[in-house]
């Protein structure tokens, strides 16, 4: 499973730099890029297509990206992307993932997207099946499988009759 981000910016320049840093540095995570150019375009394709990471410009126009926030996925995570620094404290009173200055320093959008691959990998890597010694030989057995687990001193026992079959 890959990350979906969208970079919601009015500038061009603002919406390609992003991108390219994401699919330069970072493609074996990203599954999907997608760009806005416009507060309602960027609620629009919220509307459609949940994102993992959104890349938010804050004045977009007569327009504020905060006003984007309540159309996104409460998982989404915000990085603010913008030339002001006089928003961080709204950034962060919103739940802000990160925030960055334009025009961005690619070092601390890596140590960002750094932060964000080492908590989305976290949240979604959670192991589901149980890793047992059989004969020597390490096996997966995925939690819905096991009916039952018998104590057997310091060992475990799963019994063969114990493991569900599945058909699949």
């Amino acid at each position: 499973m890959k990350v979906r981000a969208l970079v919601v910016d009015d500038e061009h320049s603002g919406r390609t730099s992003i991108s390219i840093l994401l699919k330069k540095h970072y493609s074996s995570l990203t599954e999907k890029v997608i760009t806005a150019s416009s507060l309602a375009e960027a609620i629009d394709i919220a509307g459609k297509d949940s994102c993992d990471i959104c890349f938010l410009d804050i004045e977009l126009h007569n327009q504020s990206g905060f006003d984007l926030i309540p159309h996104l996925n409460v998982k989404t995570k915000v990085v603010f992307v913008t030339g002001y620094s006089e928003y961080a404290i709204k950034a962060i009173k919103a739940k802000a993932f990160d925030y960055l200055l334009k025009p961005v320093n690619p070092i601390e959008f890596k140590a960002c997207m750094d932060n964000y691959e080492k908590q989305w990998m976290n949240g979604n890597n959670k192991k589901n099946y149980l890793l047992i010694k059989d004969k020597g030989e390490s096996k997966p057995i995925h939690f819905e499988e096991i009916q039952y687990i018998q104590a057997n001193g310091p060992y475990s026992l799963i019994p063969n009759y114990a493991i569900a079959t599945s058909k699949g």
